[in-house]
Parts: structure tokens; sequence; C-alpha cells
């Protein structure tokens, strides 16, 4: 979580940087409130992060006091959901440019499980490599902006981003 924080900024730049080459479409343009904007929407990101772990946390908990069954359950229903919270958050990248709405991503990677659950569980197993986990955040951010362009493709993010003008030409290969 606090490497996360820490390189969080730069890995917002390199999610907006793979966007623009894949996408071909220009950044989006800095302004005060455009940050200002972005702020909010990250303070209430940290709310309805928070929220959404405890809502699920707490009732798995109780479920875990269930001898042998209950605890095994619990745990992979708690690695299963908190696959999917990652998965948000680096998914969330790109989301959070177009001031997409925590339960809006939460929303959108519910009704892609099957590929949000993919992102989440890769990621969660590179990031349970101690001292690795730090260098393995931007491979994470790629891998979750990737998905948002795919999902963003196949139309599965229609109505949460505005949609791309047609392209004339491939975009530039990247350097």
């Amino acid at each position: 979580v606090v490497g996360q924080a820490v390189a969080g900024p730069f890995l917002d730049l390199l999610s907006e940087r793979v966007e623009c080459v894949v996408l071909g479409v220009p950044p989006a343009p800095t302004s005060v409130p455009r940050i200002l904007r972005s702020i909010r929407t990250a303070l209430a990101d940290v709310v309805w992060s928070l929220l959404y772990w405890l809502g699920a946390q707490i009732p798995l908990l109780l479920l875990s006091l269930i001898p042998v069954l209950g605890s095994v359950s619990a745990a992979v229903l708690s690695f299963a959901f908190t696959s999917l919270l990652l998965a948000v958050e680096f998914v969330g990248l790109s989301l959070t440019r177009y001031f997409v709405g925590y339960r809006q991503r939460f929303g959108a990677l519910w009704g892609n499980r099957a590929v949000g659950l993919g992102l989440g569980v890769a990621t969660m197993a590179m990031l349970l490599i101690p001292g690795v986990n730090l260098l393995l955040l931007p491979v994470a951010a790629v891998a979750g902006t990737l998905l948002y362009v795919d999902l963003r493709g196949a139309g599965q993010l229609s109505g949460l981003v505005p949609e791309l003008p047609q392209a004339t030409t491939q975009p530039d290969a990247v350097n």
C-alpha cells in the first residue's frame, strides 16, 4: 500500500503514456480545475475502497469462525475479492482520468469478473513477493491500462468514458 501510494503519480503517468500510445490519443491537458477534480476523486476513492474492503472482509471474518470449511472458504473468497479490488485499482488508473467514480469502476469490473479476476490474481501473486513487489508495480499499471483499452475497445465501458475519435492513421510505435 505504501509503495503504491508513493508510486501513484508515476504509475499514473506511465498509464497515461501507454494509453496514448496504444489508442493514439493525446494526453489530457493539465489545468487547475482538472487537478482539483482529480484530488477530490482520489479522496473519494480512498473512502470507497475502504468501505468495499470492510464490507466484504467483516462477513468473511465471521465465516472464518466456522471450523475448517468456513475458514477455507473465507480465505479463498477474501483472496478473490482482494484480487478484484486490485484490478479495480490498476484499471482505475485510466478510468480516473475520465473522472469515473469508484463505484462505477467497481461495477465495470464486476461486470467483467473473469478478466478482472485474471488481472487481480496475477497482480496479487506478483505483489506477494517481498521486495520485488515494488518493482512490479509498473508492470501491474501497464497491465491494468491494457485491460482498460481492451474493455473500452470491446464496448464494455460504454457510457463511462467518452467515445474515441476515429483515427485516420496508425499510432506511432513506442520509442
